[in-house]
């Protein structure tokens, strides 16, 4: 399973995520939806391909679309009770205890686990829940469709440019 998303909310999601500038943003967006390309090529009985918006609109929908396609059937209230626990709201508060905690062994110095952590210098760290996978600021509180008040004018016409062909081909 794999996700296709807007380029222009991938980018911008990445310029937010790892505090970059447009233009490297728009480097890695590029270089991430090159696996649309090569994951199109695979047996559409070993992949399936998800759109992010139904991930964040129609999240039951999805999530049974999933089950059925691992052939893992499960219910609706099952569905439910995964589309709560992982909500927007529940994955901030994971995410803000493993911060807090994180914070914690750091001021007191005290020994981290390398594993409940992202590291990319001594001001540029993550906490990483090592059961979900989620880290600080995995969660925004941005929406897909964001980017229209996020990118400027001209990052909007080169984006558009850049990936016409996509945002056609998927009706972004």
């Amino acid at each position: 399973m794999t996700t296709i998303r807007d380029p222009r909310d991938v980018c911008i999601s990445f310029k937010e995520f790892m505090k970059t500038d447009f233009h490297t943003a728009l480097k890695a967006t590029k270089s991430m939806l090159n696996y649309e390309k090569i994951y199109k090529t695979y047996d559409k009985n070993y992949l399936k391909f998800f759109r992010y918006d139904d991930i964040e609109n129609n999240n039951i929908k999805t999530i049974l679309d999933i089950s059925n396609f691992i052939g893992c059937k499960i219910s609706d209230k099952d569905a439910r009770y995964i589309s709560l626990k992982y909500s927007k709201d529940k994955v901030k508060e994971l995410i803000k205890i493993n911060d807090e905690h994180l914070l914690s062994k750091i001021k007191n110095k005290e020994e981290i686990n390398r594993s409940d952590i992202v590291y990319f210098s001594k001001d540029n760290y993550r906490s990483f829940d090592t059961k979900t996978g989620f880290q600080t600021n995995h969660i925004s509180n941005r929406n897909s469709g964001d980017w229209k008040v996020k990118l400027s004018k001209e990052e909007i016409d080169i984006i558009n440019l850049e990936f016409k062909h996509l945002i056609s081909k998927y009706k972004f």
